[in-house]
């Protein structure tokens, strides 16, 4: 009887921890777990995020779904916000942030000494991601991407020649905008529209006191910024260079004619930096650049295309996270041979036979949708029958997912968003090596 008490009591605790994570037990048959939220505490955030200041706090769940994204909730003194995702998330701290240290100044003039290292480096998360925040942050009740549908990304669906060139006190407001910005570790096209208010407020102030220099500064002839090193750090450093004294028009020519020099056809170039409204220039402009960097591999111009036929601003994000994510690799792995995607995921051949498949997503377990990357990766092998194959993703995976990918003779590595650079033992471990997830 003793010992039946001892099992029943050991049930009940393991039921009580599912039940209070939020996590249902997988059920018999087909394998497949239900995750409905997240302990926020248990996610191994390391120094990339703090979860509480004086100015915010994140609660203690966060929402899953079955696209594998985590929706955390942040309440602050500038309202209640829900950031869908852990790229997110950093940005809305740090910008969160950079509003209050925006708000201290009183002047344009102060802000070259006001930019302080403990600022620059808030939500800065994997190096590539969140240097430059890029995301849309989702005020609960505001209409945020309104400055950004409207004046931020300049071009929307129109056509460049259908629209006003701005004035030259346009354009010099601009370029202030982007020195302040650039200054503070911010990013000149943020939607959150605490911080733009700042931006243009100091901006605005700066114009006023010195707009002499402003004007000189700002008629340096444009030219094309030559050879890039293939690094991660190297490409993307070079690309926000260029964003961060260029405005949208000059982006846009510069762009242009890089893709034209890369043999690329005017329709695909339009397509891309026109037509297509789910990339802001600083975005259009790191692709530029990592394509160039890597168009040695066959099927870049295949990728160029993909980007070009995005459809969703999701879909958008998240294969601007895999592109930096194969960024990040390319430092360690200089030698791709192939880059493309395969039924949606990003994967690049290295000429040792290693195939790595790019995961942009936040939680990843064995769901349906699950399933569906599962039978990718059954592709991917098949396509590249002799090669090793890896996948990276950028936040955490269930057991179960591990499991699975083991049983396919699959190597992993999860948490990349929490990691300063990747090395060899992190991607060349099996699946069953992989922290847990929780």
């Amino acid at each position: 009887m003793k010992k039946l008490s001892y099992i029943s009591k050991f049930f009940s605790v393991l039921i009580s921890f599912f039940f209070v994570a939020g996590f249902t037990l997988p059920f018999s048959g087909k394998f497949s777990e239900t995750f409905e939220s997240y302990p926020v505490a248990k996610i191994p955030w390391g120094k990339t995020v703090a979860l509480k200041s004086d100015l915010y706090k994140v609660s203690q769940n966060a929402a899953v779904s079955p696209d594998f994204d985590l929706t955390f909730s942040v309440e602050s003194q500038y309202g209640s916000y829900q950031p869908a995702g852990l790229r997110k998330l950093a940005i809305l701290l740090k910008e969160i942030e950079l509003t209050r240290l925006l708000k201290t100044k009183a002047s344009g003039d102060q802000v070259a000494q006001g930019a302080e290292n403990s600022v620059r480096d808030i939500g800065r998360g994997f190096k590539l991601l969140a240097t430059h925040p890029v995301g849309t942050v989702k005020n609960v009740g505001n209409a945020t991407g309104e400055f950004f549908k409207k004046g931020g990304h300049l071009f929307s669906k129109k056509k460049r020649k259908t629209l006003k060139k701005p004035s030259l006190k346009e354009r010099l407001f601009d370029g202030a905008r982007r020195d302040v910005a650039s200054e503070f570790g911010a990013d000149v096209y943020t939607e959150n529209p605490d911080l733009i208010r700042e931006l243009d407020r100091i901006a605005q102030k700066r114009m006023s006191g010195s707009a002499a220099f402003t004007v000189a500064q700002f008629l340096v002839p444009v030219t094309l910024i030559g050879s890039v090193a293939l690094t991660a750090s190297g490409v993307s450093a070079s690309a926000d260079q260029m964003v961060n004294t260029k405005d949208a028009w000059e982006l846009y020519d510069l762009n242009r004619n890089a893709f034209k020099a890369k043999g690329l056809e005017d329709e695909p170039i339009d397509q891309f930096l026109l037509e297509n409204p789910y990339f802001n220039p600083r975005e259009q402009t790191r692709i530029r650049f990592y394509l160039e960097s890597l168009s040695s591999a066959k099927g870049w111009q295949k990728v160029f295309d993909q980007l070009s036929d995005i459809k969703s601003e999701k879909e958008a994000g998240q294969a601007m996270t895999a592109l930096e994510m194969l960024m990040g690799l390319a430092e360690r792995h200089k030698d791709f041979t192939e880059i493309g995607f395969h039924q949606g995921s990003l994967y690049a051949v290295t000429a040792q036979r290693q195939v790595f498949v790019l995961w942009p997503y936040d939680f990843v377990y064995a769901n349906r949708k699950g399933e569906t990357l599962l039978n990718q990766i059954n592709g991917l092998k098949g396509k590249f029958s002799s090669a090793e194959v890896h996948v990276l993703n950028l936040g955490l995976m269930s057991s179960g997912m591990r499991s699975r990918l083991e049983s396919l003779g699959i190597k992993t590595a999860d948490g990349i968003f929490f990691k300063e650079k990747l090395n060899d033992d992190e991607i060349s471990r099996r699946a069953g090596a992989s922290p847990a997830a929780g």
